[in-house]
């Protein structure tokens, strides 16, 4: 049996929550074998000890399985086990849409992903079924707002802590709208700025959204910088969506109105390509590569086959055939990982 140590982030809120989880049970029938986990419950509370995890973590395990996020210290873990020839996976939330669904990764996330390699793996299969369920699910809704007027450019913003702005990325929020200014210049529509709602509102999972919370932790921590890129936003002639203000619209709305949307490389822009709308990446990443660089924003074939790449790199958080056929394609079927 090959051996698995579970490096598991300090916001971890993968599903079933108290339950084995599902991909466990999937590398236990692909040959492997969990042997032991750590959980980091705040990134502050993290010890860096390199010999707890060179003599103990780390010790006998032929692969780190990593929980929920790329950011310093995921990959403090995950450096150190490339160190000693020990393979890594990345297990992260889904895509499209993020909430029941998980997605594993070799290689990381976002602009480490596999999925800034050739996708010649994509066939006219892959991309019929992905539309077909794009169809069945809450991105239907593209067919209600497909005749609504395009009004602006839609510019996403991102938390200043994720791993698209730290690891991918040297730009932050206020380089995003100046950087989206051109694009106003070249497209002639007006710029508006909807920040990541987490810079309004408490961590989800711990406080009901809609509440607006000024006291608390996320709200307390972000009205500087609300305030900040309020202002910038208003030097700049950039509209500014206030959650606050102008209420809880949601994303796809906010990008059915919009004639393209831009942004990081965020679960934003994977869900503008689902609803058919052109998507333009600043940050390293599978948009910027496959699609912005390429000069292919406003190419449908294009955004169809990345977001066909998205759908199949992701499962039901209870489907286990597919999270199993994910893991195969990845190489971790123990006969595979047994030859090399």
């Amino acid at each position: 049996m090959k051996k698995v140590s579970v490096y598991r982030g300090w916001c971890t809120k993968l599903k079933p929550a108290g339950e084995s989880c599902l991909v466990y049970r999937v590398l236990e029938s692909l040959g492997w074998e969990i042997v032991q986990s750590k959980i980091i419950t705040d990134p502050d509370d993290y010890d860096h000890d390199p010999n707890y995890l060179n003599n103990t973590f780390l010790d006998d395990c032929d692969l780190l399985l990593v929980y929920n996020g790329m950011r310093d210290h995921h990959e403090e873990v995950a450096h150190l086990a490339k160190s000693k020839n020990i393979k890594t996976l990345y297990n992260e939330v889904g895509f499209l849409p993020q909430d029941g669904h998980e997605t594993l990764d070799p290689k990381g996330l976002f602009c480490k992903s596999t999925l800034n390699d050739k996708l010649d793996w994509i066939k006219p299969y892959h991309i019929k079924k992905s539309q077909w369920y794009l169809k069945q699910s809450k991105y239907f809704g593209r067919f209600k707002y497909g005749l609504k007027p395009k009004k602006y450019i839609l510019l996403a913003g991102q938390m200043d802590w994720d791993a698209q702005m730290t690891a991918c990325s040297t730009l932050t929020n206020m380089d995003m709208i100046s950087e989206s200014l051109k694009l106003r210049e070249k497209y002639d529509f007006p710029i508006v700025f909807r920040p990541h709602p987490r810079m309004y509102y408490h961590t989800p999972w711990k406080i009901d959204k809609n509440k607006w919370d000024s006291t608390g932790n996320y709200g307390k921590r972000y009205i500087s910088k609300i305030d900040k890129l309020k202002q910038f936003c208003l030097d700049n002639d950039v509209v500014f969506y206030d959650f606050e203000r102008d209420g809880k619209k949601s994303f796809i709305e906010s990008a059915s109105e919009s004639v393209l949307v831009a942004g990081m490389n965020s679960t934003s822009l994977m869900e503008a390509m689902a609803i058919d709308k052109p998507a333009i990446g600043f940050s390293n990443g599978p948009v910027k590569k496959h699609i912005t660089d390429l000069g292919l924003t406003f190419d449908p074939d294009s955004r169809k086959k990345l977001v066909a790449a998205y759908y199949f790199s992701q499962y039901h958080y209870q489907d286990f055939d597919a999270c199993q056929k994910l893991l195969i394609r990845h190489g971790f079927d123990y006969a595979n990982v047994a030859q090399r």
